[in-house]
């Protein structure tokens, strides 16, 4: 038998049993089924939106630390992390991933001025620090 022949058989199959379905339903369930198939498939498989938190993240800090702290030659790099070891000093943390959530946003402005060349000195003149950062 070839495979013409089976699909055929199978086609004519198909067909009667709508027929039969249709007679006891009273309607083919194929179109609805596959509507509600595809509604469903629709709404399954979009993936849920992605909601970025607002403001500076633990993340963010973690990474801007990093950075600095590996900018420069090797007496910069210690000059960066005796700087870092003051702004934690001020911040009240042991380490730039513990630092306070209401803190956060203060840490990388005072990280980023570092990074820009300031001083914590200059930076104890500023309004994002006070006289004990030195």
């Amino acid at each position: 038998m070839a495979l013409e022949d089976l699909l055929k058989g199978l086609i004519q199959a198909i067909e009667a049993n709508t027929a039969a379905l249709t007679q006891v339903v009273g309607s083919a369930p194929t179109a609805t089924v596959n509507n509600t198939a595809t509604e469903t498939v629709k709404t399954t498989t979009k993936p849920p939106a992605e909601t970025k938190p607002k403001g500076a993240t633990l993340e963010d800090l973690v990474k801007l630390v990093t950075t600095y702290m590996k900018t420069g030659d090797k007496e910069q790099v210690e000059r960066n992390k005796t700087n870092g070891k003051k702004v934690l000093t001020y911040l009240g943390a042991d380490k730039f991933s513990t630092v306070p959530a209401d803190k956060l946003e203060e840490a990388m402005q005072m990280v980023t001025a570092l990074s820009e060349g300031r001083t914590p000195e200059q930076l104890a003149g500023s309004e994002t620090a006070e006289d004990d950062l030195v």
